[in-house]
């Protein structure tokens, strides 16, 4: 597998240039993937498959950042990739929506799953129990739900085009991947912990 990670000031994104890849996964603002002229720039830049998150900031080396955009784009050498999109309009309730896109992943040689979904307009909840009763443990399933900044109005995830109610999934396929995930949150203690000896 090979990646690269570029950030860059959506003022400036004439300059950017991005390798032959599987996928691009851009990560910027909701405000940036609003405005209609970043598909078409994007798509003067590569032919490659775009798929576009909406964040709450992009984590790059070692800040946050809101203003700019983050763009990582994949190359599997040795293993497949394919992506869908489905939109929650289609369905009655959110586990099918995880139901379906499963299946439409599916396959005898498939590894893992990567998810992003609206942050809004779904219950991620009821999309991992529809994901997980498809999958019943069998295979790895990461990813995330899309951000709005501070708003949580509303969120935007797709192929090509970001949309409000889209669910984006990466299928993983053949016997030369392999994946693991892990998180990392709560609290870190200091060095030396401070006894408490009087209080009112």
């Amino acid at each position: 597998m090979i990646t690269s990670v570029n950030t860059i000031d959506l003022d400036n994104l004439d300059q950017l240039q991005l390798p032959t890849s599987d996928v691009h996964i851009v990560f910027a603002s909701r405000d940036r993937l609003e405005d209609a002229t970043l598909y078409e720039q994007m798509k003067s830049i590569t032919t490659d498959d775009i798929i576009f998150v909406s964040t709450a900031g992009q984590i790059h080396s070692h800040g946050v950042n809101e203003s700019d955009m983050t763009v990582t784009s994949i190359k599997l050498e040795r293993s497949e990739m394919r992506t869908v999109s489905l939109n929650i309009d289609r369905f009655n309730d959110y586990s099918q929506v995880g139901m379906a896109l499963f299946n439409a992943l599916d396959s005898e040689d498939l590894k893992g799953i990567i998810v992003f979904s609206d942050g809004t307009s779904v219950n991620g909840s009821n999309l991992k129990k529809g994901l997980e009763r498809e999958n019943n443990g069998r295979l790895p399933i990461a990813g995330g739900l899309a951000g709005d900044g501070a708003r949580f109005e509303k969120t935007l995830t797709g192929i090509n085009e970001a949309k409000e109610g889209n669910v984006v999934g990466i299928g993983l396929y053949g016997d030369n991947i392999h994946l693991g995930y892990g998180s990392r949150g709560g609290w870190q203690f200091k060095q030396q912990m401070n006894i408490i000896s009087d209080s009112d």
